[in-house]
């Protein structure tokens, strides 16, 4: 189930845009021992909110949207790097290959509430990334467009930290 739910994202967050995929090639290898730490239980928690604000001053929440923590490996980084360069949010189409499926099972899955809201407790000291998306339809010319973006933040936590984090574009 979580794999289809992050495959579901992904492609989600892939497709926003239009045009002919990019495609990269990861260099990197996942190795599992690099991002064992996730299943390890701790005393740091991330929580947060994601949303987006519209060009006319509304705000879209991430309600309801799949919000994963993912840990920060050479792989993790290097796929990162791919999908969003050097911003939090995009709208790119990206194909990264095929995804170890090993990577699959190293991260978490949690749900947004109405206003975004999402939390992960018990975790172990260590370096994440945290990604959900944002996505609405406006309306055109020629109908409604997709708005939004996939956003991403990489967030360091230690034992016992408490960290709100806020998921959005500038």
């Amino acid at each position: 189930m979580l794999r289809a739910l992050f495959l579901m994202f992904l492609a989600l967050s892939l497709i926003s845009c239009a045009t002919t995929p990019r495609s990269v090639q990861i260099g990197s290898v996942f190795d599992p021992a690099e991002a064992a730490f996730i299943n390890q239980t701790g005393s740091a928690r991330i929580s947060g909110q994601a949303f987006l604000m519209t060009r006319g001053g509304d705000v879209k929440y991430a309600s309801g949207n799949s919000v994963y923590l993912i840990p920060v490996t050479r792989y993790s980084t290097e796929r990162f790097e791919a999908i969003y360069g050097l911003s939090d949010c995009t709208v790119q189409n990206v194909n990264v290959g095929t995804t170890d499926p090993k990577y699959m099972k190293m991260m978490r899955h949690t749900q947004a509430d109405g206003q975004g809201r999402f939390s992960f407790d018990s975790l172990a000291a260590g370096e994440y990334f945290v990604t959900t998306h944002v996505m609405w339809e406006a309306p055109s010319g020629s109908g409604l467009t997709p708005q939004g973006c996939s956003l991403k933040k990489r967030a360091t936590v230690g034992n016992g930290q408490e960290l709100d984090i806020v998921l959005t574009s500038r």
